[in-house]
């Protein structure tokens, strides 16, 4: 095995270490927005971006090292294509590499249920909202004579809620 080969092989698995990290704070992140837990969701999230910072610079050294095998700055070397110019198709690395792609797929669909979960809940509270609103208003309108009358209905339900 090369040395960029067992380079790469090493680079693929610090990346996937560090994204596996971040698929289960991003699972944790699941748990927080069902329990509507935002304190704890911005702590996950601060987590997730020290995590990402890691992975920035191992990520230049990865595709620094796979440019070699490129040929043109127009197309990027695959990992099989790595392995099959080092003359090793079923390598380590390509199957570090598959392990990889199969956990930023579940970190991206972990991602997607939870932008659902917070919109449905953004939906939900800004209806509760409108409807508190719309108790707390006051019916004003004018009568026959002229005269405005305004009737408060329970005019103190939203200082209560809020």
């Amino acid at each position: 095995m090369s040395e960029n080969l067992t380079e790469l092989t090493y680079i693929i698995s610090e990346e996937l270490g560090l994204f596996n990290h971040i698929l289960n704070l991003e699972q944790e992140k699941s748990d927080a927005i069902i329990n509507k837990n935002g304190m704890l969701l911005e702590k996950l999230s601060r987590e997730q971006e020290k995590y990402l910072e890691k992975i920035d610079p191992i990520e230049t050294v990865r595709k620094q090292i796979a440019g070699h095998y490129s040929g043109s700055s127009d197309y990027d070397a695959t990992l099989k294509d790595i392995a099959i110019q080092e003359g090793e198709d079923d390598s380590l690395l390509v199957k570090k590499g598959t392990e990889l792609k199969r956990t930023l797929e579940k970190i991206k669909s972990c991602q997607s249920t939870n932008l659902r979960m917070i919109n449905d809940n953004l939906e939900f509270f800004s209806r509760m909202m409108n409807e508190l609103k719309e108790q707390a208003m006051p019916e004003t309108g004018y009568g026959r004579d002229g005269a405005e009358k305004g009737n408060k209905v329970n005019p103190l339900l939203l200082d209560k809620k809020i």
